[in-house]
């Protein structure tokens, strides 16, 4: 609609203008046509991009962080050592000390969302038959802390039955207004306890779920050094 008035103004100029003239008229409005068409040509374009645009960020929102559906590949990565004990590290993330603790070691995930901190606790083995017990104080022990700290608790820590393990307790809290998913899992290699904690801010559940199983790969890979 925009280019019919336009057109239709140089059309009666150029009746109105000498003969001589109005060939430069033509042509002018055939330039002026042409613009035209160019410019509908580009906002259709755009058009199209726009609205591919749109998508992608409908399909982001839907998603709930913009990130890919697809869990995130953790894995193991090479042999180290602590204390008496070998184990694979996870892939990637970054190692740190533990200050005071040569029997500890921290790792940060490449993301910066995840956290396993294991530590190694020489004749720390607890006896079978106070399995429930233990993990009775272990519950317990965390609700005082977070009350102390003033946490936020979204989940309170509850045992996990987990074969695999001596104990398992999971909870959910707030950390910096993002919520933490956190596990504490203890495993007991003959009179030693190797007690690992993993937390994850992410919020994608299969990150959360990657980085849960690949701490316990990690637990699980603890073997005495040399064997």
């Amino acid at each position: 609609m925009g280019r019919m008035p336009l057109i239709c103004v140089v059309l009666t100029l150029g009746l109105l203008a000498p003969a001589s003239s109005r060939g430069e008229v033509a042509d002018r409005v055939a330039e002026l046509t042409a613009q035209v068409a160019k410019l509908t040509a580009e906002i259709e374009t755009l058009k199209e991009e726009n609205a591919a645009l749109k998508q992608k960020l409908a399909e982001k929102e839907k998603n709930g962080t913009g990130k890919p559906e697809t869990a995130p590949s953790f894995a193991l990565g090479e042999t180290a050592k602590l204390g008496a004990y070998q184990y694979r590290t996870p892939e990637g993330w970054t190692y740190q000390g533990v200050k005071n603790n040569t029997l500890g070691a921290l790792y940060r995930s490449p993301d910066k969302a995840g956290v396993i901190l294991v530590v190694v606790r020489p004749r720390g083995a607890a006896p079978m038959e106070v399995q429930a017990k233990y993990g009775q104080n272990i519950v317990q022990k965390l609700k005082e802390d977070f009350l102390k700290a003033k946490t936020e608790v979204v989940e309170p820590p509850a045992v996990i039955p987990d074969p695999r393990f001596y104990l398992k307790v999971h909870e959910r809290i707030k950390v910096k207004e993002k919520v933490a998913d956190q596990s504490h899992i203890y495993l007991m290699p003959g009179k030693d306890m190797i007690e690992l904690s993993v937390i994850t801010t992410a919020e994608a559940s299969d990150q959360v779920a990657a980085t849960q199983k690949l701490a316990e790969e990690v637990l699980m890979s603890f073997a005495p050094a040399g064997k």
